[in-house]
């Protein structure tokens, strides 16, 4: 079987996208039916094409809980690039639910650029622990070096969760690009009492060093 008749029409014809049509080639992309195996690029490509427009009918429409659906919004955010964060903070803002708000934190992450990190240090030091992982999370999508400053600061987070996560990403930023107060941070969390923590750092700490030989 193809893609839904109604969904082949509307690609087939420029001009908007109706809300039924996104509908539709969400459901497409998070149902995982047999007959619409082989159809997932087109329908993602659909509503791409759409640009930030369709942002607001994908978080309207898919279940925020379910991380599947929640990962549609994350790989069209991913096509439409940066363009796409005015409208997501709109949408964050306007977000009811601890869920909500999780699901549309890691899209900004992946549209990256500035005003993706400027968004995305909002809610480092939320109170709920869910929305500061994810927040930090998409800071380190970004790969900007400002996200890194944000990182570092997560190092003196209460929660063992945060201070994986952030010793994680940190472990993976190239260090010849390490402001000093990046540094300074790192080497104060050197003795974290989670060992996950500081063999993250240890490594990180590693490569600073060598990078430091070479000039």
């Amino acid at each position: 079987m193809s893609l839904p008749l109604a969904l082949c029409v509307a690609m087939m014809v420029s001009g908007p996208l109706s809300s039924s049509d996104v509908q539709e080639a969400v459901l497409v992309l998070s149902t995982g039916r047999l007959e619409y195996r082989g159809m997932e690029r087109e329908a993602l490509e659909y509503l791409a094409e759409g640009g930030v427009r369709v942002l607001p009918e994908i978080v309207a429409f898919v279940d925020p809980k379910d991380p599947r659906e929640g990962r549609i919004l994350r790989r069209v955010t991913r096509r439409i690039g940066t363009k796409a964060v005015p409208t997501l903070e709109k949408l964050l803002v306007d977000a009811d639910t601890v869920s909500e708000v999780t699901m549309i934190l890691p899209a900004i992450g992946e549209a990256g650029g500035e005003r993706a990190v400027e968004v995305l240090s909002r809610y480092r030091n939320d109170t709920e622990p869910r929305i500061r992982f994810a927040a930090l999370l998409a800071l380190a999508k970004t790969k900007e070096d400002t996200a890194y400053v944000y990182l570092s600061q997560a190092l003196g987070d209460g929660k063992k969760m945060i201070r994986r996560l952030a010793a994680g990403a940190l472990r993976e930023w190239d260090a010849d690009t390490a402001l000093p107060e990046v540094v300074r941070r790192i080497g104060q969390a050197s003795s974290d009492t989670d060992a996950w923590v500081r063999w993250n750092l240890r490594k990180w700490e590693e490569k600073w060093e060598k990078s430091r030989t070479k000039k």
